[in-house]
Order: C-alpha cells, then sequence, then structure tokens
C-alpha cells in the first residue's frame, strides 16, 4: 500500500470513521470570509485584513475583534459601531467603492493608500502565474470553461484557498477567463459528480451522488431528530436550466428487515415524499446544497470527500463497463428494489454507504469506511452504525468516538467490473447478496483512480517553495508559513488543508528541504482579546465568568491577562482533570453543573448544580416546613433563583435571619444559634416552649399526653419526625380539629374556641354531676367535697383536677380496682349507675339508731309514710338528707321526740 494512503487510512478510523478525516478549522474562516464578501461585494479589495492586522499570525484589528464578539454575525448593531475610532461607522465603510478597512483608522473612504499594481498582460500569462500551481497547464486545466463570475464567486469564497487572489482586478480576471477556452459540447456533459460529497467542518454526514446522463440519484444519509440513521433519496434529479443545477423530490421510505429471505420489493406505497432537494455546482469540486424535510430547510456547502490521495475521475459512458477496475457507483440487486449500496473508490481504499432498513422496517444505513483490497482480489472492511445530531441542527456537532458503533463487516467480491457479490454481517446476523451496476439514465459514470503520483526530482528548498508555496503564502522572503515544521506541513497535505493534497507528491526529504528554506517564525505574544473575545464567546465561558476564575477550570496560569504560554494554542483544551471535560459530549462530569452540556444555550435546573433542597448543612430538614425565601430571599423557590445574584460565590440569605459565616448559625432563626449542621440536636424547646405556648397548651400540659391529641410518637420529647414541620398541626382525627374555627369539635371542651383565655365550667367537659357512676344518685344528697375533698363543688374544682386521676378523699376508701367506696354510706356497693342497694347496704333493718330496734314490732309506713317497708323505700324523698315522718306522728327533729305516739311524748 502506499505509504501516504497508510497514513491516510490511520486517519481514518482516528478521525471517528464515518466520512471523518480531519476537521481544518482553517476552513471556518472562508466562510465568514465568503459571509463578508457576498454581503459588502465592495469588500473583496480588502482580503484577509478586513479583519486581521496580521493574518499570518490571526491576530484581530477592532473590527475583526467586534465580529467576533457579535458572534461572527452581521447585524444593524455591528455596522453601527466605529470600530476603528476614524469616525465613520463600519456599515459606510464597508459599502463605500472601493471599501476602506472598519478596522484601521488609518483606512477611510477617500483616504486609502492606491491599489497595489497587479500583473496584467494576456490571460494565459496570468493563468501560468496564479492557478497553474493548482488546476494544471491551461490546456488541460480543470478549469476550462469557468466563467469570470464564477470565478469571482470562488476568490469571494476563498474555495479552495483562492482568497489571495482577491489582488487581481476584475479585468484581469476577465482575461483569465477568456483564456479558459469553453469546453467542446458533446452529446453528453463531461463532467461527471459521481461520488462521496461532504461539509469538511460537519463530519459525520454525507451524500452519495450517482451522475448519468442529465439526472442525478442522490442518497442523503444524516440522522432523525433522535439521532438514529436516517437515510433520504433524491431518485430523479433533473438538471435545470442553468446547467449546472440538479433538482427532485426527495423521499423516505420503508421496507423489510436487511436479512429478510425474500426481501421482498419497495413499492410507491412505501416511499413518503418529505420535501425537495437541490444540488447546484460549481464545478467538480464544490456544490451547494439545499433541500427540506417536512417544511424545515438546510443549506450546506459540500465538496468531494477524498480519502485515497485524490478522488476518482468519473465520465460517462454508455459502452460496457465490465472491464473497469475501479466500482465507484450506485450498486443494487434489481430483484430487490428497496435498498442498495453506494461505493465510492480512490486508490486503495474502497468507503461504502449501505442504506436498508433495521427490524422494525425503519430505514437504516451502515458504513464500510476503510475497505481494503484482500489476496483474493475481495474488498474487505469493518461495518459501523452511527448517531449524531439531527439533520438541520446549527451547528451540526462533528461526531465523537462514543457515536459510532462497530456492528460487523463487508466484503465485496467483483466477479467483473459491472457485477459482484456483497456479503455482510449486522450484530451477529449474515447477509449474502447479488449486487450489479445501477443504470437509470444514458451515460452511466466510468470513473478511473488517478496513478499515484511521482515525487519531482531535487531537493533545493527555494526553488521547491517557488515552484508549489509561493502562489499561495508569497515569496519565500515574506512567507507567511515561517516557522512551520515538517510534521504541520505534511498534517496539511494529509488533510488536504486549504486544498494542499496535491502536494502528495513531494518527498519526505523534498517537504524538509521546504521547511528548512523557510526562515524560523518568532511570533509576538499577543495580547489575550487578540484571537478571541475574554472570556470567549464559546459555550459557556460568558456565563462561569463573574462565578469561576479561569484557573478554576483551565489551571495555573489563566486569568483574564494570561495563559499558560507553554500549552496554550497547542490545539487542545486545557482544563484541568479534576473538572472532569469530556470533549466528545462536552461536559464537566466532575464541575458544579454535573454533567450539564458546555453550552450558552443549556438550561439548568436547580437540580444541575445541587439537590433539592441542597444536601448542604441542615437544608433537608428545613424543606418541608420553610419556604426557600425564608432564609434567601424573594426569587428563591424550588425552581427559581435570584439571577442577579445566584452563583456569586456567596450564600444569599435574608438579613432578618442573622447568618454569620463564622459560627455557620443563623442568630434570629427558630433554632437560635445552633450550629446549620445535619448532625445538630434539637430538643423540643429548641423551636417552641414544652408544651407550647400557643392556644391552650399550657391548660392541658398536666392532664393530656401530648399524643392524646397529636397522635402516636408525640410526647413531652419525642415527634412523629415523618410529618412534624411540615407546617400542618398533626391531630387524630376524632378531635375534631377545625383550622378554621380554631376548636375541637369532640373533644372534651366541646368546640370552645382553642384559646389560652377561653372560660370553662363544670358542664364544658362533663354533666354536672358527671354523668358516670353513682354520681346522679349522690347529687342532692351529699357535697362533692364528700368525697372529692377541698375545693369541689358545683362550680369549682381543686388544683389537680383533669390530671388524669380521679380525686377521693382517703376516708371514702375508694378502690379503683372494685369501682366501690369502702367507708362511705353504701358500704363496698359497686360504683355504679345500676348498681341495687338495700336498706341493709347503707344501714341495718331496722336501723340501729334511736328506738327503731324497740318499733321492730310496727310497720315502717306507720312513721315513715307509704312506701316504705323493711325492703322499700319512697324513692322518690329517701336518701334526701330529711328524715320522711307522716305528720300524726308529731315528730320534732329539734328535741327528737314523737309528740303523738302511742307513747304519749317520748324523746327518740
Amino acid at each position: 500500500m502506499h505509504p501516504r494512503v497508510v497514513r491516510t487510512s490511520k486517519q481514518f478510523l482516528a478521525g471517528l470513521g464515518v466520512m471523518l478525516l480531519v476537521i481544518a478549522a482553517a476552513r471556518a474562516v472562508p466562510d465568514f470570509q465568503a459571509d463578508l464578501f457576498v454581503r459588502y461585494p465592495n469588500a473583496v479589495s480588502l482580503g484577509c485584513a478586513a479583519c486581521h492586522t496580521d493574518p499570518s499570525s490571526g491576530v484581530l484589528n477592532p473590527f475583526g475583534q467586534a465580529y467576533l464578539e457579535n458572534g461572527l454575525a452581521f447585524t444593524p448593531t455591528l455596522e453601527a459601531l466605529d470600530s476603528d475610532g476614524d469616525g465613520v461607522s463600519n456599515g459606510d465603510e464597508l459599502k463605500y467603492a472601493p471599501a476602506s478597512n472598519p478596522g484601521d483608522a488609518q483606512s477611510k473612504p477617500g483616504t486609502g493608500p492606491p491599489p497595489t499594481t497587479q500583473p496584467t498582460g494576456e490571460g494565459a500569462a496570468l493563468y501560468g502565474s496564479y492557478c497553474a500551481s493548482c488546476h494544471g497547464p491551461i490546456a488541460s486545466s480543470s478549469k476550462r470553461g469557468a466563467s469570470a463570475a464564477r470565478t469571482q464567486g470562488a476568490i469571494a469564497a476563498n474555495a479552495g484557498g483562492m482568497g489571495f487572489l482577491s489582488m487581481l482586478t476584475p479585468a484581469q480576471v476577465d482575461a483569465i477567463s477568456s483564456a479558459l477556452a469553453t469546453a467542446p459540447t458533446t452529446g453528453l456533459s463531461s463532467s461527471n459528480y459521481t461520488g462521496l460529497w461532504w461539509n469538511p467542518a460537519e463530519s459525520g454526514w454525507g451524500i452519495s451522488l450517482n451522475h448519468q446522463g442529465d439526472t442525478v440519484f442522490a442518497a442523503l444519509f444524516t440522522y432523525s431528530d433522535a439521532g438514529s440513521p436516517m437515510w433520504l433519496v433524491m431518485s430523479a434529479g433533473a438538471k435545470q436550466a442553468d446547467g449546472r443545477t440538479y433538482a427532485g423530490t426527495l423521499y423516505r421510505a420503508r421496507g423489510p428487515a436487511f436479512d429478510a429471505v425474500p426481501f421482498t420489493p419497495v413499492g410507491p406505497s412505501a416511499m413518503t415524499a418529505v420535501g425537495n432537494l437541490a444540488i447546484a455546482f460549481d464545478g467538480s469540486a464544490s456544490a451547494t446544497l439545499t433541500y427540506t424535510v417536512n417544511g424545515r430547510a438546510v443549506v450546506k456547502r459540500i465538496v468531494p470527500q477524498v480519502f485515497g490521495g485524490a478522488a476518482a475521475v468519473c465520465t460517462p459512458t454508455t459502452g460496457s463497463r465490465a472491464a473497469l477496475t475501479n466500482y465507484q457507483d450506485l450498486w443494487w440487486n434489481p430483484a430487490e428494489s428497496g435498498w442498495g449500496v453506494t461505493i465510492t473508490h480512490q486508490a486503495d481504499t474502497m468507503f461504502a454507504a449501505l442504506f436498508t432498513y433495521d427490524a422494525s422496517g425503519n430505514d437504516l444505513w451502515l458504513v464500510m469506511t476503510q475497505g481494503t483490497r484482500q489476496a483474493d482480489g475481495s474488498w474487505r472492511g469493518d461495518l459501523f452504525r452511527t448517531r449524531g445530531p439531527a439533520f438541520n441542527a446549527q451547528p451540526f456537532t462533528p461526531l465523537a468516538a462514543a457515536d459510532v458503533t462497530k456492528v460487523g463487516e463487508a466484503r465485496f467480491a467483483f466477479s467483473d467490473g459491472a457485477t459482484g457479490t456483497l456479503n455482510f454481517s449486522v450484530d451477529g446476523r449474515a447477509v449474502t447478496k447479488s449486487i450489479s451496476r445501477q443504470v437509470f439514465a444514458n451515460g452511466s459514470p466510468s470513473c478511473t483512480s488517478p496513478a499515484s503520483p511521482q515525487p519531482v526530482a531535487g531537493t533545493d528548498g527555494p526553488t521547491l517553495y517557488a515552484s508549489y508555496c509561493a502562489s499561495c503564502h508569497q515569496p519565500l522572503e515574506s512567507s507567511t508559513k515561517g516557522g512551520t515544521t515538517l510534521a504541520r506541513t505534511q498534517t496539511a497535505i494529509a488533510g488536504n488543508v486549504g486544498g494542499m493534497g496535491f502536494l502528495s507528491n513531494l518527498s519526505t526529504p523534498q517537504l524538509e528541504a521546504i521547511v528548512a528554506a523557510l526562515a524560523p517564525l518568532v511570533p509576538a505574544t499577543p495580547a489575550c482579546g487578540s484571537c478571541h473575545s475574554v472570556p470567549p464567546v464559546t459555550g459557556g465561558h460568558v456565563r462561569h465568568e463573574p462565578r469561576a476564575s479561569c484557573a478554576t477550570c483551565h489551571g495555573a496560569g489563566y486569568g483574564p491577562g494570561s495563559v499558560n504560554a507553554a500549552t496554550h494554542n497547542n490545539g487542545v483544551k486545557e482544563v484541568l482533570a479534576a473538572i472532569g471535560w469530556n470533549s466528545a459530549a462536552r461536559t464537566c462530569t466532575n464541575g458544579c453543573h454535573g454533567a450539564g452540556t458546555w453550552s450558552t444555550t443549556s438550561t439548568l435546573g436547580c437540580t444541575s448544580c445541587h439537590a433539592v433542597p441542597p444536601a448542604s448543612g441542615a437544608h433537608a430538614r428545613h424543606n418541608a416546613t420553610v419556604s426557600c425565601a425564608t432564609c434567601h430571599g424573594a426569587g428563591y423557590s424550588p425552581t427559581t433563583v435570584n439571577a442577579g445574584t445566584h452563583g456569586n460565590g456567596r450564600r444569599d440569605t435574608a438579613p432578618a435571619i442573622g447568618w454569620n459565616a463564622g459560627t455557620q448559625s443563623c442568630a434570629n432563626a427558630c433554632h437560635g444559634s445552633t450550629p446549620w449542621s445535619p448532625t445538630a440536636t434539637f430538643s423540643c424547646t429548641s423551636c417552641h416552649g414544652n408544651p407550647p405556648a400557643t392556644g391552650a397548651h399550657a391548660k392541658h400540659n398536666t392532664a393530656y399526653a401530648c399524643s392524646t391529641c397529636h397522635g402516636g410518637g408525640y410526647t413531652a420529647s419525642t415527634v412523629n419526625s415523618a410529618t412534624h414541620r411540615n407546617g400542618v398541626k398533626e391531630t387524630v382525627a376524632s378531635i375534631g380539629w377545625n383550622a378554621g374555627t380554631q376548636s375541637c369539635a369532640n373533644a372534651c371542651h366541646g368546640s370552645t374556641p382553642w384559646s389560652p383565655t377561653a372560660t370553662f365550667s363544670c358542664t364544658s367537659c362533663h354533666g354536672n354531676p358527671p354523668a358516670t357512676g353513682g354520681h346522679a344518685k349522690h347529687n342532692t344528697r351529699y357535697a362533692c367535697s364528700s368525697c372529692h375533698g377541698a375545693g369541689y363543688g358545683p362550680a369549682t374544682v381543686g388544683a389537680t383536677h383533669r390530671n388524669g386521676v380521679k380525686e377521693v378523699i382517703a376516708s371514702v376508701g375508694w378502690n379503683a380496682t372494685s369501682q366501690s367506696c369502702a367507708n362511705a354510706c353504701h358500704g363496698s356497693g359497686t360504683w355504679s349507675t345500676t348498681a341495687t342497694l338495700s336498706c341493709s347496704s347503707c344501714h341495718g333493718n331496722p336501723p340501729s339508731t334511736g328506738k327503731h330496734s324497740k318499733h321492730r314490732s310496727r310497720a315502717c309506713s306507720s312513721c315513715h309514710g307509704p312506701g316504705y317497708t323493711s325492703t322499700t323505700v319512697n324513692a322518690a324523698t329517701h336518701n334526701n338528707g330529711v328524715k320522711e315522718m307522716v305528720t300524726a306522728s308529731g315528730w320534732a327533729p329539734s328535741t327528737r321526740s314523737c309528740a303523738n305516739s302511742c307513747h304519749g311524748k317520748e324523746t327518740w
């Protein structure tokens, strides 16, 4: 294999493996130049000096700096600025004819230096001086037939590095165009665009073209909104009236799985028109691709992809192609319409793009990026599947290694130049297909790989430089490439940077001679801001500026005005290992924003930087009880912050909290000066009294357990941690707590308001006397104090009432177990509303008082009236504290005698 091809092959996989060569950053600059010169045609004469004080080092002038800081976009604001301070706005300077330099205070309309005198003479001489080194002798030039307008457009767009030709006058460009005689017209176009095209700055997608007659078949390999592989086809792109544009309907298809046997041909019902596609060719080396998918428009600049040293040259033919040894074309199986494979064949390398379907019938494309010729004459390479940004992503981020997955391999065995066999495997599922070149119009492509260029003779550095380099990089004495290295030059040639790929015919000794001839470059130390704004406008730099120093992410030596000279500008982003920078995903895994994408537009939620609430200190303990704004001030909530101060490296706390950063405590908060710590111990009295001072807590303190009203887990020293401090009063349902009226409907005090000043009577909690036990039976006979002691009456209680213990004086002999009073008038009768008492329950029968025993022979009713017998009493009056006596007895309580009894007046 040719050494250059080996080098390029290594580049392939290092550059991601899917249409992935080196991404020449220099290609981006011409795009900006083109935007400038298209918008302001008179500015073409300024060239690179429009933005740079020194194009060779990239140092920006004031206008270039303003252009960069404006996001490389031309806006009315940028036009209105006077970047160089010469009294004329940027827009007016660029629009002036001839344009003056908006970045040079000495250059303004009417005062600029006279134009540099350029070579004059015949067009052929001009072509030899400025064009032949890239496009070959005029007799066989690849640019024959190019018009002056097309050449001016290429110069303005810096196509292939042609921007330096802005020094030529319109008359000289016309002369060159006239010298390039129009190519003879034949029945078939001499230009054939069959091959693989791409945008080098957006590696990961591409478009394969097959050009036959006046029709172009285009297979576009890109990605859906979800990032999955998506292919679209323009199956019949027709040549337009301008002779250089091909346009047609764009379709998306569904079909059988890639390994379906048999493979049912895909019919029109499986094809869905999603938009239109057009390709406008500037020549054989560049084009503009425009397409729409479901109303979303995309415009891309594309060029042929070169990976084998030089692109294959294709011409139309109507003859047999069986003898061809270059297989660049569109291949298929005529019996299985609906899938196909495009082959791009350059030198000793084959690139194949297979468009087919997955197991669900969705479109799927796979690529063999580096097929190599085998000993048996077949071609073999690994097969990859990729994921990437949506087709219309702006910008389109080049794929990273993580986006590329090897799924198997592919092998092509050709019977001749027109037929062959394809064997491939995907995730272990093997497929074999017969294939042939697809023919759909008169004039199919016949492609040949250019012969490997032979090294030129001689190793005289100055002579070689003059022959191959001076036309682009100025004479040796003033070359813009002073100080370049051999490795840098070889990399530029391998990557075809600025169209340098044609120099691959130079040997290593010759390149070494050129490098040695170039005087060492002693670069000036540019100030920060010369190359980019401070902070840079890329990614999230601006969002980090007030919060993190440059050194926080980039390491020692980096600041707003300083860099680490040893590593800066080495093409590698210098990021500390601790940050966890992932260049593929563009995230900082260990940064304050976790794995948030490094983007100026990425949206970060509260949880992007910390938990909600944060895990620091005692945040979690405050989550359910205190709003964020209580401690941190207005604007703070679980989903919002005060954007003006948040992320400034300081804790935003409300002044009333009394935050003390030294002691890490809040002096004026509910927990006093207890340290702000998740392990700090709080007692009930850390937040309130015990019991709390609110409502009637103090009145219940000695009478009821906390759990009576608040439920399980609540005591004088414990709470239910799952619900306490959630902002809701925890009360058991049976209490009937009413937050509106602040009362407990079903509690002992009824619906009396929960207030420390509420007045309660005996009947607020129970009847008077209470309805329990035998209270009602004692109501009219005994004072409350008879059984309960001093302080108890119908409207008064003692100091110990409501302590959960029945207050009974000792002499009563109350027995809580048997519920009886051993020493009371009823003896040990049970304390019950239903207990039955006999006469002897309270006294003897007859009673032992007075002369009852002497009257035993007389009926009880003789003295006490109806209802009284040895076993009955008048329940309505007995036990009312008054001796019930008939009037006729003449009972006198004061003398205790019966004046009218049978024995006369006798003391009782």
